[in-house]
């Protein structure tokens, strides 16, 4: 007789779901606090719900959730398409690391999700605020007025990204935590 294979697990091995949904919790909480430009969460919880989750479908949904949830209170945007894209393939990126990652791989994997949510999020200003020519000078000239609040973006990425990633191995059960320049 042979068995039925078992449902492929939401999250990966060694973070408990209450842990998984507080951390989510306290960093979408964070979104709607007062806050610099840019200094948000968002790319650094949807990096690591690619991390934390098995499924990528889940990682997209649980970031995407938190966004909607969060948009409800703070409002829509002509480029919120493009920002919910951005985020969807960061937790994509996420998803080719684990939180018990080395830290130094964590760290490019957010710089690479800030300069796609850089990117997208900016080519839909330049595409649908009517701020700027639509013309190659154009966007040149939105990139360039963007670049103050990349620092932000980065800042915000490396600020929550560290505290997601951190309690996740601190708070984990012990046999999951691993030291953050651990490899995995």
């Amino acid at each position: 007789m042979s068995e039925i294979p078992a449902a492929p697990a939401a999250r990966r091995p060694g973070l408990p779901l209450a842990l998984l949904l507080g951390l989510v919790a306290v960093v979408a909480a964070a979104r709607l606090l007062p806050h610099p430009p840019n200094l948000t969460p968002v790319i650094a919880l949807a990096l690591f719900c690619g991390a934390a989750l098995s499924s990528r479908m889940l990682a997209i949904g649980v970031t995407l959730a938190v966004m909607l949830l969060t948009d409800l209170w703070l409002g829509w945007h002509e480029s919120l398409l493009a920002v919910y894209a951005a985020l969807a393939v960061v937790a994509l990126l996420g998803h080719r690391i684990a939180v018990q990652s080395p830290a130094l791989r964590i760290a490019g994997h957010g710089l690479a999700g800030a300069l796609v949510f850089f990117v997208l999020s900016n080519l839909a200003v330049w595409a649908f605020s009517g701020m700027y020519a639509h013309s190659l000078e154009g966007l040149w000239a939105c990139y360039l007025m963007a670049l103050p609040f990349f620092g932000n973006t980065l800042a915000g990425t490396a600020l929550y990204g560290l505290l997601l990633f951190a309690a996740a191995r601190r708070l984990a059960p012990a046999p999951a935590r691993q030291p953050l320049g651990a490899t995995a």
